[in-house]
């Protein structure tokens, strides 16, 4: 099928009328786009702008039909018609909506408008929903909105099930099919999330204080919160616990500053006793282009991760529930401990607070503990001298502690009071005028 012909057959296919008029190739940005359109360049007059109009020098020019063509391969593989199937969807777009996400960044600013405006009289549908039938994570059963939705307000847990995607039955199986798509990229090396963090990393975390004399100095005290005093965080529900720390000192108390009014913190940089397997969400690709076809099928997933990332930095609405805000994270966090294949230790992303390097660690209260000095370590057990009746004697292991929890096998972290400083905390109000 020659060019022209398979042109006219996506505009029956695809549900678009012919187009009239060019565009210079100039106010194309996208250099994907560029490359697909480089095959039909012409030279003429551009219809937007009047460059190469009489009297001036001719332009390279793209017919809009053409551009038209390569607009809605993107539009249909993210999307498709409402009609018959928007019950199915969280948010049912219109055209212009649909054609500014796909189009916003990829054409010069001062005719992106006109230019989103000619393609939406040109195109038949009129409202469309995510697209459940492509590769990409933006498919109504599987984005990030809808994933939102289901464990917002329709079911906490998910439910695995061998059913198709398409075929899921409820909200619980489509989350865990969401989900379930997640684990090659995090578990392979396709997009290189995963990270080997080495042993002795310093991880910072500490609680503030009102004394600038205070001593708190223990892994306990500073520790992860037990169970049944663990709250509800972003990425942990409550009676859940985990370890929250920071790359750095600076960062860890910016975290905590704000819960509370006190004017010191004491910090303590925990080490880690092994290596560490960490998701790394601070080195995400970046977004490729919609109109790189090869990338395509890990678009989504792109999207997806930086999507999470976002929505574990963003400010919470002042509505009183935060709790139903942190959801969707927890939901994904906990998925990210407990399935992958490849044991996963933590999380790292961007600190909400100052946008640095920040870590949740799955890493519980019973599995930090102080690191003492060789010199200062109790001896776990004794050997006592036992007398039988016949006064034979023999020699066996004695606990010397009645308390059980003395027995910390492999700690993950470790903390030695040498490493915890206590810090002045600065706070500071920032307003803006509005009238």
């Amino acid at each position: 099928m020659g060019y022209w012909k398979e042109v006219a057959a996506r505009v029956e296919e695809q549900g678009y009328s012919d187009i009239e008029g060019y565009l210079c190739l100039a106010h194309v940005e996208d250099s994907d786009l560029e490359a697909a359109l480089s095959a039909v360049v012409l030279e003429g007059t551009c219809s937007l702008c009047d460059a190469g109009a009489p009297g001036s020098d001719a332009q390279p020019v793209i017919p809009l039909q053409v551009l038209l063509a390569e607009v809605m391969d993107a539009v249909v593989f993210l999307y498709e018609p409402a009609e018959g199937i928007a019950y199915l969807a969280t948010r049912v777009d219109d055209t212009i909506d649909v054609l500014q996400t796909v189009c916003s960044g990829y054409f010069s600013s001062d005719i992106e408008d006109s230019l989103i405006d000619r393609f939406d009289k040109a195109i038949h549908t009129l409202e469309w929903v995510a697209s459940r039938h492509g590769h990409s994570l933006e498919a109504a059963q599987w984005g990030w909105e809808t994933f939102v939705s289901d464990v917002s307000s329709e079911s906490r847990f998910i439910y695995m099930s061998p059913a198709e995607p398409e075929h899921v039955a409820s909200p619980g199986q489509r989350s865990a099919a969401f989900l379930q798509s997640l684990l090659p990229y995090a578990e392979e090396k396709e997009l290189g999330l995963l990270a080997t963090i080495p042993t002795g990393t310093p991880f910072y975390r500490g609680r503030l204080v009102q004394d600038q004399f205070d001593q708190t100095s223990s892994a306990d005290d500073l520790g992860p919160a037990p169970a049944h005093l663990a709250a509800a965080n972003r990425m942990s529900p409550e009676g859940i616990s985990m370890f929250y720390g920071s790359e750095s000192a600076i960062t860890a108390i910016r975290e905590i500053a704000a819960h509370g009014t006190r004017k010191y913190a004491r910090i303590g940089a925990f080490k880690n006793k092994r290596e560490l397997v960490i998701l790394d969400l601070t080195r995400i690709p970046a977004l490729p282009s919609i109109f790189d076809k090869q990338s395509r099928p890990k678009y989504g997933v792109y999207q997806f991760f930086a999507n999470f990332r976002k929505n574990v930095a963003a400010p919470l609405h002042p509505d009183g529930r935060p709790h139903m805000q942190y959801l969707p994270t927890q939901v994904v966090t906990e998925f990210f401990r407990w399935v992958p294949r490849t044991k996963i230790d933590g999380i790292k992303l961007f600190s909400a607070q100052d946008g640095t390097p920040t870590y949740v660690l799955f890493v519980d209260r019973s599995e930090v503990a102080d690191e003492l000095q060789e010199k200062d370590q109790p001896s776990a057990t004794l050997l006592a001298k036992n007398i039988d009746d016949t006064g034979a004697s023999d020699r066996r292991p004695v606990s010397t502690f009645d308390d059980l929890s003395f027995y910390r096998t492999d700690p993950v972290l470790t903390l030695h009071p040498a490493d915890v400083k206590t810090y002045k905390v600065v706070r500071n109000i920032e307003a803006t005028l509005l009238s």
